[in-house]
């Protein structure tokens, strides 16, 4: 009517705005042909939008062409990849096309830029259940069904799965019940029968339940029991951002008696005097994880931002993960400093500007570790160097008291804290 002409009128200058509102328009009228259409010339005007690709992406879904919209996606992804609907779409398609676990590591991309997504928690507990990990699909569909009550897709998998895989019957049919429930309650928002308004009593407890969720998620690492500790069958990972004290980690955990996985590639140096206990193949993991079975019993060093790529756990091996934590000015000192010493330039980004990158990359990586149930120690690397023999016994509990504390106190050398930060103003 006159609001969507004065709408077009306003965008008149722009057209990639009217193409996009046309196209907006017709997705909503379930019109994919138009759609496109529209998509296509508002392509033309602006080919640099990320939010126009996840639209294509949509409408190609809904045409079922869904190898042109996993292109669409991964298009918007490359301008932006930071958008959560993205990782959503890109978990659907992968769906379609029985791509499972990559499903289920889309779907924790992007729980790990919002956890509040109702639809992620989903495709998360769907591919799961097509993994057979059970228990884990039952938790992301139980967060999926609490941050969104009326959600029938999510009820019924549930009941499905209590039914055919765990065989109770009677939560099989509550939860068949609750779908049935869930379908009611949208036609009659649909129809104007009940208010699209949920009261606040109703918004405080599914906000709840979600943070209850989350809390037990991410607080739940150091609650492992160490008698669960299995250490031939463990793969333990030293995390953290470069220079942040992993190779210290490294050092006290090989003294400590645990063997690690590393080679001759990356040799000591004057900014690591002790070495740098790395294996090359860690660095390509998001490209092969054929050599991780080889890791147990071992320690391997994988920088954060690749530890969303680990494949999911099995009964051959588990993971423990210590992730180091260091002052990000000092991070960024001693990255400086080692690029010097290479007579290598940096990336010139600004400071804040890298702060909170890393800063980003550390939580999406501890959400991902919660999700995965996958134990997380974290340990700063100013506290190790002050009570080393603290921060020893920390480490040996967290691993079944399974190596020698007082061997690893002795592996950490204060004198290699050299970009401290009271020295960097």
């Amino acid at each position: 009517g006159h609001k969507w002409r004065d709408l077009v009128s306003d965008a008149n200058q722009n057209p990639y705005a009217v193409e996009f509102l046309l196209a907006t328009m017709f997705l909503a009228e379930g019109d994919e042909a138009s759609a496109l259409k529209h998509l296509k010339k508002a392509q033309k005007a602006d080919s640099g939008q990320p939010i126009l690709y996840l639209r294509l992406g949509e409408v190609y879904e809904k045409m079922k062409r869904f190898t042109v919209a996993e292109k669409a996606y991964n298009k918007a992804l490359e301008l932006d990849h930071e958008v959560p609907e993205v990782f959503v779409g890109l978990s659907r398609t992968a769906l379609a096309g029985k791509k499972n676990q990559a499903a289920a590591h889309f779907a924790l991309d992007a729980l790990a830029l919002r956890f509040h997504q109702p639809e992620a928690h989903y495709l998360l507990g769907w591919a799961l259940h097509r993994l057979n990990e059970i228990p884990r699909a039952v938790q992301a569909l139980k967060t999926a069904v609490a941050q969104n009550p009326n959600y029938p897709q999510a009820y019924r998998r549930l009941a499905y799965i209590y039914k055919k895989r765990l065989h109770l019957i009677p939560e099989a049919d509550a939860y068949r019940q609750q779908a049935q429930d869930a379908r009611r309650r949208l036609r009659d928002l649909k129809s104007g029968k009940i208010s699209g308004k949920v009261n606040d009593s109703e918004k405080m407890a599914v906000r709840a339940q979600a943070a209850r969720s989350s809390d037990q998620e991410i607080s739940g690492a150091e609650k492992f029991s160490p008698e669960a500790f299995v250490p031939e069958k463990t793969i333990l990972i030293v995390s953290g951002l470069p220079r942040s004290g992993t190779s210290m980690m490294m050092q006290m955990l090989a003294a400590g008696g645990r063997d690690s996985l590393v080679d001759d590639h990356r040799l000591a140096d004057d900014d690591n005097p002790k070495g740098y206990f790395e294996f090359i193949k860690a660095r390509k993991l998001r490209q092969d994880d054929s050599w991780l079975p080889d890791a147990c019993g071992k320690t391997v060093k994988i920088v954060t931002q690749l530890l969303h790529h680990l494949p999911p756990q099995s009964e051959e091996f588990k993971y423990r993960v210590i992730m180091m934590e260091r002052d990000d000015d000092e991070v960024l000192a001693s990255q400086a400093r080692m690029l010097e010493n290479r007579k290598r330039q940096g990336g010139r980004l600004p400071d804040k500007f890298l702060k909170e990158t890393f800063r980003k990359q550390v939580d999406r990586t501890k959400l991902f570790l919660a999700t995965r149930k996958i134990p997380l120690l974290v340990i700063n690397y100013q506290n190790c160097l002050a009570e080393p023999s603290a921060t020893a016994a920390r480490v040996n509990n967290f691993l079944g008291q399974s190596l020698e504390s007082g061997m690893m106190a002795t592996a950490v050398d204060k004198q290699l804290y050299r970009q401290h930060k009271s020295l960097l103003s």
